[in-house]
């Protein structure tokens, strides 16, 4: 069996602990981190519990990104041995989390190079190729592989920028009643918020972690394509991060729904689904995922 690094691109050798056993690792902590942060005792002033959660959840993205950084490290330490350096790096899959579920997983870099053969074959009497496409050269250039590096790591390193900036200002993690009058009214302006400021930052790392990525994601191999479209559509999660979510994702939504509430007999059916929909994207498990 090819041990999966939860990359784009599978290799043969394991490294000295599993690379399963790592994003099974991974996959656990990310299931159970909206669990961890409700079992912080309740303090008598709640803004003490909501820096606790804070802090707890940065340590557990801290040690998910050391387990992301592990499987990346292999994977290219690995894939440079066996390719010798003619194969760029494939795109990490679903942040490297072991899910069971329909996606595509990776396939093996002699499957890979052989796809590129085919794709380069010249006829012998015609001298004719199937493709002339500098895009699909199996060779891979230093300059293409750094992109890929640069990107996974950019791409890493986003959610630890992120979880750091809520520990410093003790962002509440967990979801709020929308309706309810104590929660928090932001006073300072969008560049005075220095959690803004940090939202700016971790979408700039996304975009160009997708910017350096995009060759790979849009002429390299199927699972490679699947996984940068995957982080595009993620993008949206950012309008359910504070404080875009405090100041206009929340109060759009809360002023189109109770439109919606006014309809007669479903009104109330679909206001309550659409806000469990929300929300199940705003919870940390799927909003942070990557």
């Amino acid at each position: 069996m090819e041990n999966n690094y939860g990359f784009s691109l599978r290799t043969r050798q394991e490294p000295t602990i599993p690379a399963t056993f790592m994003r099974l690792a991974q996959a656990i902590i990310q299931c159970l981190l909206p669990s961890i942060l409700e079992l912080v005792p309740t303090s008598t002033h709640p803004d003490l519990r909501t820096q606790r959660q804070a802090r707890l959840r940065l340590r557990l993205e801290q040690l998910k990104f050391a387990i992301r950084i592990y499987l990346m490290c292999s994977y290219w330490y690995q894939i440079s041995i066996e390719s010798n350096g003619t194969t760029t790096p494939g795109i990490m899959l679903g942040g490297g989390l072991y899910q069971l579920s329909d996606e595509p997983d990776g396939i093996s870099d002699q499957e890979w190079q052989a796809i590129q053969r085919r794709q380069r074959y010249q006829g012998r009497r015609t001298g004719l190729a199937i493709t002339k496409d500098p895009k699909l050269d199996g060779e891979a250039q230093p300059s293409s592989t750094n992109r890929v590096i640069l990107g996974e790591l950019l791409y890493a390193l986003r959610s630890v920028w992120w979880a750091t900036a809520e520990a410093r200002h003790s962002v509440p993690t967990h979801n709020h009643d929308p309706t309810s009058s104590n929660d928090p009214t932001p006073t300072l302006s969008w560049w005075q918020d220095p959690l803004f400021r940090a939202w700016l930052t971790t979408l700039g790392m996304d975009l160009i972690s997708l910017g350096l990525l995009s060759k790979e994601g849009e002429n390299a191999n199927l699972h490679s394509r699947y996984e940068w479209n995957r982080r595009r559509m993620k993008l949206f999660v950012y309008l359910l991060r504070a404080p875009i979510w405090n100041r206009l994702t929340s109060p759009f939504l809360e002023q189109t729904t109770s439109t919606i509430q006014k309809l007669p007999l479903l009104g109330g059916l679909i206001h309550s689904y659409l806000w469990d929909w929300i929300y199940y994207w705003k919870h940390p498990y799927y909003s942070e995922e990557g």
